[in-house]
């Protein structure tokens, strides 16, 4: 991905978009067997950390952007 002013952006919204999907998957109808292994703690804290990113990639766009880029420390 391109570096610059807008490309903060463009992955914030890729990366909450990323997580909506992956929770509607997580979401949908599945049979029995699917449903018992989504049910588990890991699928649970997987659910959960997806909502933490769609979350905090949202809060991203709503600030205001920075006024200035800081330098790199490398």
């Amino acid at each position: 991905m391109k570096s610059g002013p807008t490309s903060y952006i463009k992955m914030s919204y890729f990366l909450s978009s990323r997580a909506l999907e992956e929770l509607d998957i997580l979401s949908s109808t599945l049979e029995t067997k699917e449903l018992l292994i989504v049910s588990s703690p890991t699928f649970r804290f997987y659910r959960i950390s997806l909502q933490y990113v769609f979350v905090i990639e949202i809060l991203k766009l709503l600030d205001n952007p920075p006024k200035k880029k800081i330098p790199s420390t490398e």
